[in-house]
């Protein structure tokens, strides 16, 4: 299991891209819940999204608001990499995954514990990327506009 801050410079070209394109949809899905169904998720609520081999993309929150919230009935989820992780119902996903904040120990536990065995990876065959390593800083960054996110996000990559 890998932990790369996005501003890494050793993050080759293609996986900037791929960390490009699942992060700004969690930006996008997640701005949507903020400004339109004000369900809990705030400026300090950590999110997180990995992409299914299908193509699709599957959200988590911390408030556990991601997609299949509702749907699953999964509301006690309170890490948004833990909650991602559970919106795959166990399908297969692409070999990262994409959080706002660096993951807790505890959700380093989970990580390393569920995405191993239960999706049967290989340990190192998985990379966690995240953005932020403070919720200060996270905070700061959510409370600007969905286009300054994504601008500032493609600045950390270098794109």
């Amino acid at each position: 299991m890998n932990y790369v801050k996005v501003n890494d410079p050793r993050i080759g070209r293609t996986d900037k891209n791929e960390v490009f394109v699942v992060a700004s949809a969690c930006i996008k899905h997640f701005e949507n819940w903020r400004k339109t169904i004000r369900s809990g998720i705030a400026n300090g609520s950590c999110c997180a999204a990995l992409r299914m081999d299908d193509g699709s993309i599957r959200f988590g929150n911390s408030r556990g608001a991601g997609e299949t919230a509702i749907s699953s009935g999964v509301h006690s989820i309170n890490h948004a990499e833990i909650h991602a992780v559970k919106s795959t119902g166990g399908q297969s996903f692409m070999p990262f995954l994409y959080v706002d904040l660096i993951p807790c120990v505890h959700c380093q536990t989970y990580l390393e514990q569920n995405l191993v065995v239960e999706h049967d990876r290989d340990e190192l065959d998985i990379t966690v990327f995240y953005q932020f390593d403070t919720a200060e800083e996270m905070s700061r960054v959510h409370a600007l506009s969905e286009a300054v996110q994504i601008q500032y996000l493609s600045d950390l990559l270098g794109l």
